[in-house]
């Protein structure tokens, strides 16, 4: 088994941003969703699409993807994603509607959390008060992992870890603009 960590082609693809600056804010709703359950009170969100970030971060304009960029912790899905991943998106977690009016996009919140990180194999740098600041080498009971295809760590409630069966589906698929970034594999 692997696991990978699922992220998103940000320097060839483009990126969705809030019309309203304030959903981003502090306290914002998608901030509050990250840490809390959704509870059926989600209200999307309108978003806009940026295609072209020259000279912001990006030497060049970017292409439409199915995975653009919009918040650290969450999967944004085109239509198309939602449509071809929906099998392996909803056991573990929400697909959630944005407005948006140059197309269909959805955020998906992973709800399955599973405490697999071996904290004592893994390497990683704390904060002063002894939370996770960052992982540099992830251990995994495998054990634990046995029916894991799409989750998060309570030692990182922003990484979204998959593992070979997800990376294996989604090849199937035509769908752009993600990567993944091996971080475990069993013996």
């Amino acid at each position: 088994m692997k696991v990978f960590v699922f992220d998103i082609q940000v320097d060839y693809f483009q990126s969705l941003g809030p019309v309203d600056p304030k959903e981003f804010e502090q306290e914002s709703q998608l901030t509050r969703l990250l840490r809390e359950p959704i509870e059926n009170n989600w209200h999307p969100i309108k978003v806009e699409v940026i295609r072209d970030m020259t000279g912001v971060d990006h030497p060049f304009p970017q292409a439409v993807g199915d995975f653009p960029d919009l918040d650290p912790g969450f999967l944004c899905l085109s239509r198309k994603a939602a449509d071809r991943l929906r099998h392996l998106l909803l056991p573990h977690g929400k697909i959630l509607p944005l407005i948006c009016d140059e197309g269909e996009y959805y955020l998906y919140k992973v709800t399955t959390v599973i405490d697999a990180l071996d904290e004592e194999m893994s390497q990683f740098t704390r904060f002063s008060d002894g939370g996770i600041m960052t992982i540099e080498k992830h251990e995994f009971h495998p054990e634990r992992l046995a029916n894991a295809v799409i989750f998060k760590i309570p030692q990182d409630i922003v990484a979204i870890f998959v593992t070979d069966k997800f990376v294996s589906e989604i090849k199937k698929t035509d769908l752009k603009g993600y990567e993944f970034k091996e971080v475990w594999r069993s013996e």
